[in-house]
């Protein structure tokens, strides 16, 4: 075991499993859809012989169990064990204890205190102070218990939020913030200072959050670049696949020593934004675009199956 090359499959969610715009699980890619992509998974963990161990991963923004409902609500294979980084790069599961005691070692992601800080400033929006608007003051206060994010919910539990009463938290954070809530009041919190973080503040989608570090659009990059370091260090062989639709999906700034050890597959529906971001960044093996994300998705798992058929049966070095 401790000497066959490991092959890391990472998928993005929002955008990439699922649409950006779902806005609960009914507006997945049905179960029919999805079929042909499940597939195509299984006959890629089948593809080794012997001297290669292939691993499913989920990198994505959601929390950490969230996640791992995710991948049976889904549909995956159950007999799959899943790794997941969640929150954006800084939460790590299911990987082996050394890389577990390596990744903790980097401190990622925002601490307790911080984020106790964070909230209480989050509750202060709603009480006077400079940064409240009246009618935030006079109208928000926090909704428990805390809530999951639209593409998870059933269509029910979303209607059931009340955004111009309440902010809500998001469930199952350990390193990082979420809040959902009105327009107005997401628009606020987006006008403030928050120390040695970044934020996502999209008040179209009800949606804020915080994250450790200058730029969380990074983060996912960051965590590539560690596991790339730890089995660098540990002189063993691993080759990294990403699927993902957006600009913080792909790797960046990956170290000489690490090249060709990391391919990065683009899918979604915009050509010309895909496009671009080939042009921008090399590590992108090719894009799959169609007007239907999930029939993109599920070309691109295609293209990777006929790759790995032809390098491990083939000994062609990746």
């Amino acid at each position: 075991m401790e000497n066959l090359k490991q092959i890391f499959l990472f998928f993005d969610v929002d955008g990439t499993l699922i649409s950006d715009n779902a806005k609960s699980q009914e507006d997945w890619p049905k179960e029919n859809v999805r079929i042909l992509f499940h597939k195509n998974i299984n006959k890629i963990l089948q593809q080794t012989k012997g001297n290669e161990e292939i691993h499913m991963c989920l990198n994505s923004d959601s929390p950490l169990e969230v996640l791992k409902q995710f991948t049976k609500d889904f549909g995956f294979n159950e007999k799959v064990k899943f790794k997941y980084i969640a929150e954006n790069g800084v939460v790590f599961d299911g990987f082996s204890n050394e890389l577990q005691e390596f990744i903790i070692a980097k401190n990622l992601g925002l601490s307790s205190d911080e984020i106790v800080t964070f909230k209480k400033q989050i509750n202060d929006t709603t009480q006077q102070n400079p940064h409240s608007s009246k009618s935030i003051q006079n109208s928000l206060c926090r909704k428990e218990p805390d809530v999951t994010s639209h593409g998870f919910l059933k269509k029910e539990d979303l209607n059931k939020r009340d955004y111009n009463k309440y902010f809500y938290f998001g469930e199952g954070r350990q390193k990082s913030i979420t809040v959902f809530s009105n327009k107005e009041f997401i628009g606020e919190l987006g006008k403030q200072q928050w120390k040695n973080s970044s934020i996502d503040c999209s008040p179209e989608y009800n949606f804020f959050a915080i994250h450790k570090g200058k730029d969380y659009k990074n983060s996912k990059s960051n965590a590539y670049k560690l596991i790339l370091d730890y089995y660098s260090q540990n002189n063993k062989d691993i080759q990294i696949y990403t699927f993902g639709n957006s600009e913080s999906d792909i790797p960046k700034n990956i170290d000489k020593k690490h090249e060709g050890k990391i391919t990065t597959y683009i899918v979604g529906e915009d050509s010309e934004k895909l496009e671009t971001l080939k042009k921008t960044y090399p590590l992108i093996k090719t894009i799959y675009t169609e007007n239907d994300f999930f029939k993109a998705l599920c070309k691109s798992t295609n293209d990777l199956l006929q790759t790995l058929q032809k390098t491990i049966y083939n000994s062609v070095s990746f």
